[in-house]
């Protein structure tokens, strides 16, 4: 999606409490090399709506301060997961097909052809 992330992660060795930093270190990693991004190549008023947006705890911010994980319990749930997050840029108007959205693993999923695609699929463990 264009200003969020939808994505199924697992940890190699299914440890939810690793899985957890991970992800914190995934959205400090990335949140910090997209404002850097913004502050030098584009106008300064995405520089500003980031620190408008840090609050008390930092400078800037671009990440929600909460998360919502769901915990996979099920493959009657996975796959609605993976359904879901396939079918949102669809609801969004953004594509008429799900494998139409570049940065989605539906087109891998409907053709199983990773070709033309933006989205790297392994299975666990690689």
């Amino acid at each position: 999606m264009p200003n969020h992330l939808h994505a199924v992660v697992f940890d190699r060795d299914f440890d939810s409490e690793r899985l957890k930093y991970t992800l914190d270190d995934f959205r400090k990693f990335s949140g910090r090399g997209l404002v850097d991004y913004c502050d030098a190549h584009l106008s300064h008023v995405f520089g500003e709506a980031f620190r408008r947006a840090a609050g008390e705890d930092r400078q800037r911010r671009v990440s929600q301060p909460t998360q919502h994980p769901e915990g996979i319990v099920s493959e009657q749930f996975w796959q609605q997961k993976v359904i879901y997050i396939h079918e949102n840029p669809v609801r969004k108007g953004l594509v008429n097909r799900p494998e139409d959205w570049r940065f989605s693993s539906a087109r891998f999923w409907a053709h199983e052809d990773a070709g033309n695609s933006d989205v790297d699929i392994c299975g666990i463990g690689e």
